[in-house]
């Protein structure tokens, strides 16, 4: 690690150095390196830029929606399935508890409203076709 950091300043210097080097000679001669190439860098630096001002962040914004947009589906999915299977695992306790469950036997009489209850129910299971009303 520390042969790797030492060579890396010997580079900064080096490259420095050199740079010092080339605009003491631009300077004391007059000429400037590159001088052709600098208007076209520049205009081409200036559209880099202002792709990264403007679209880089139009894209993130866009980016992020989309990931917003996936991440909510699979939350939506992920309660569907949680819903699903809570009314399983409630289903299935309900008919545990139906066949370990004793109903016990009287000879008495239901009530009248209980009586009018159970005929409610016949004439549901009777006019329903899709059979929602489930009977015991």
């Amino acid at each position: 690690m520390t042969l790797f950091l030492i060579a890396v300043l010997a580079v900064s210097i080096a490259g420095m150095t050199s740079l010092l080097v080339l605009k003491r000679w631009e300077l004391t001669t007059g000429h400037i390196v590159g001088g052709r190439a600098r208007p076209a860098l520049g205009a081409f630096m200036y559209r880099m830029l202002a792709w990264v001002e403007h679209v880089l962040p139009g894209l993130a914004r866009e980016w992020a929606a989309h990931a917003l947009r996936l991440m909510r589906a699979a939350l939506h999915r992920l309660a569907a399935l949680l819903v699903v299977f809570a009314e399983r695992t409630l289903e299935k306790t309900l008919g545990l508890l139906r066949r370990t469950t004793q109903v016990p036997q009287s000879d008495s009489q239901a009530s009248a409203f209980l009586r009018e209850v159970s005929a409610h129910k016949k004439q549901l299971l009777k006019s329903s076709r899709k059979r929602a009303i489930y009977e015991e």
